[in-house]
């Protein structure tokens, strides 16, 4: 027996639809010695089954691709023949890592991701189209996409079945902000710093974290984050997801010593994930510190009577409320007619007159006392008003406690002569 092609000329039992496809010919010869038997040639029976030839090939639209974008796979079915191929069924599986968008094809129709094409005609070639989204979270690493046809035809499955494979990688693009609350502050009050780290993507971030670099001046009160363990100045987040916005909230303490001017916070969120765009991984917030203080004068004097020409010593305790540092902090005590400054001592700083002295700068909640002697040379029977006043160069929210008051009264000395007998 041999395979024969093309057919040979009619007459021939071969069906029409057959009229291209190849035939098993078998030729039978038989012979005797013996003259009482002729030859006999009984009818032979050949099966046949009607071919096609289905070939199978397809395409990814990008290599590398970024996990977080998409991709489209191209398959085309092609039925070589000789006949055509019927109840045609194209399989794709998809890999791990990918989502199906979309599928459509050139003739029958797809669900999920099998298309049933129906009737191949010999020669003609059916294209499949399947839009996949790579999967955020996708590592990096490899993607196999395989395809299978079949029919219900015999058919030579060897080219039935192809595959792609697509390198994919990651990328995301972290982009941090940094809000102050005060601003300004007041030195010696607590301010907030909030920093909004969001992943454009397009793939998710991998181990982010997040450090804030402060300058001297503030101490920190607390460090929370919406995700993740925040210690000291530093927060490890964990993966952020494409599209999401992770929060964390600094608390801190402007120094009350801390001078009015610009006070900056620096801080830097980095990952593990390539970012094409490292520039927006750093933000900073400038906050214009104030100072203000409440000086309290509180003033003494004692005794509280007095004869004349004799000495009175006046007290002023100076008081920094706070909250902030009082600076250049001066006190100066104003005197009637008559009364004379004898001797001033201060617990802190000078007294370049009698009468006024610089204290330099109080601390928050710091006390300075200043002691007068005062001769007392009013005429008697007088009530005499003393008064005395301070200052600062930071803001003093209150000015009606800067300045107090004292009387002291002066007393008639009376001399009765003593007569002897």
């Amino acid at each position: 027996s041999n395979w024969s092609d093309p057919l040979p000329p009619p007459p021939n039992n071969i069906p029409e639809n057959l009229a291209f496809a190849r035939y098993l010919q078998y030729r039978v010869e038989m012979s005797t010695t013996n003259p009482m038997f002729s030859p006999e040639v009984r009818e032979i029976a050949i099966s046949y089954n009607q071919l096609a030839d289905l070939v199978v090939s397809k395409s990814a639209s990008a290599n590398p691709v970024l996990a977080g974008t998409e991709l489209t796979y191209t398959i085309w079915v092609t039925n070589s023949g000789p006949l055509n191929a019927e109840n045609v069924r194209v399989t794709d599986t998809l890999p791990n890592g990918v989502t199906l968008l979309d599928i459509s094809s050139s003739q029958g129709s797809c669900s999920d991701s099998i298309c049933d094409l129906g009737t191949l005609n010999v020669g003609s070639t059916a294209i499949i189209t399947l839009q996949v989204r790579v999967n955020s979270n996708t590592p990096d690493g490899t993607l196999t996409n395989r395809v299978t046809a079949s029919t219900s035809n015999s058919d030579d499955p060897v080219n039935n079945t192809a595959s792609t494979t697509t390198q994919v990688q990651t990328q995301a693009d972290l982009a941090l902000s940094l809000i102050d609350d005060p601003d300004p502050v007041v030195a010696g009050n607590p301010i907030t710093y909030t920093a909004l780290l969001t992943n454009l993507g397009p793939s998710d971030a991998q181990g982010v974290g997040v450090t804030f670099t402060l300058p001297s001046g503030l101490t920190v009160l607390g460090l929370t984050s919406s995700q993740g363990t925040c210690s000291d100045l530093s927060c490890g987040l964990g993966a952020v997801p494409v599209g999401a916005t992770a929060r964390l909230t600094l608390t801190a303490r402007v120094a009350s010593s801390v001078p009015g001017g610009p006070l900056t916070v620096q801080a830097q969120a980095a990952t593990s994930t390539s970012d094409p765009i490292p520039a927006n991984n750093t933000a900073s917030a400038t906050t214009q510190v104030q100072t203000q203080a409440d000086l309290q004068a509180i003033l003494r004097g004692e005794p509280a009577e007095v004869f004349m020409g004799d000495l009175v010593t006046y007290t002023l305790t100076v008081t920094n409320a706070g909250p902030s540092m009082a600076s250049n902090v001066t006190a100066t005590l104003h005197l009637p007619i008559a009364m004379n400054v004898e001797g001033v001592s201060v617990s802190s700083g000078t007294c370049p007159t009698n009468t006024r002295c610089e204290l330099g700068n109080l601390n928050a909640g710091g006390v300075t006392i200043i002691r007068w002697r005062v001769r007392v040379a009013q005429w008697p029977g007088a009530s005499v008003s003393v008064q005395a006043e301070v200052s600062t160069d930071a803001i003093d929210p209150d000015l009606m406690n800067n300045r107090a008051e004292v009387h002291t009264t002066v007393r008639f000395r009376v001399f009765l002569p003593m007569i002897f007998r």
